[in-house]
């Protein structure tokens, strides 16, 4: 039996919008064109657990500070960062408001490692993810960036190549996927802080693609 059954049935009639209507939707229809252009960000408002997505394909995002670009191919990232090289921002920051309290979220996230980072030893780098002054929600200190070579002229399973100060170098893009708590935003604001410690200052950066945050649930 169908569960519709019970509906009443109208005749099909081509009705015109009303000038009322067209206007109460005019909002919604700018504020839509005025996100798409922030960067492909899609926006949580007045609480709604909206997803956002970053693609940083798009005009500047003003929830990111700093929003440093670099062109890899035909693709943007949201970077680079050293915090050893003054030239480079040392990491960057979201800030998010009108989050829906409650529920945690999922941050997913390219991380693009440039260059010779090593995973341990003297020379150990270090990368991390927090929300506010909280302890860290991410702590990366163990890299895909492999070598076969002493020199490191030759990677092992690189992503691709990157020229910086000259010199073509390697990535390896990671994906990322965390977990944050409700009580990260309890106010409905969230300011996620993305950093790292590297110990090369011309050989070793790091970048940020395809950010998106949606309710826990959702993926």
């Amino acid at each position: 039996m169908s569960t519709f059954s019970s509906l009443p049935h109208f005749p099909s009639t081509r009705m015109r919008p009303s000038k009322s209507a067209a206007l109460r939707w005019a909002p919604l229809l700018l504020l839509g064109l005025l996100l798409l252009a922030c960067g492909g960000r899609s926006g949580t408002l007045n609480g709604a657990a909206v997803p956002d997505h970053y693609d940083f394909e798009g005009g500047p995002a003003p929830a990111w500070q700093p929003d440093k670009r670099l062109s890899i191919g035909a693709n943007h990232v949201l970077g680079v960062f050293n915090n050893r090289n003054p030239r480079h921002p040392p990491g960057t920051r979201l800030t998010l408001h009108g989050l829906a309290a409650g529920a945690p979220l999922t941050l997913t996230f390219d991380l693009f490692l440039i260059g010779t980072w090593d995973s341990g030893g003297e020379l150990a780098d270090r990368w991390e993810l927090r929300a506010g002054d909280g302890p860290p929600l991410l702590t990366l200190t163990a890299f895909p960036n492999a070598f076969s070579d002493p020199d490191e002229t030759l990677p092992v399973g690189n992503s691709g190549w990157v020229t910086l100060y000259g010199q073509p170098r390697a990535y390896w893009v990671v994906r990322q996927s965390v977990i944050i708590p409700p009580d990260c935003f309890a106010d409905g604001s969230l300011v996620l802080t993305f950093s790292a410690a590297v110990t090369g200052r011309r050989t070793e950066f790091w970048a940020l693609d395809a950010v998106e945050i949606t309710p826990a649930g959702d993926r």
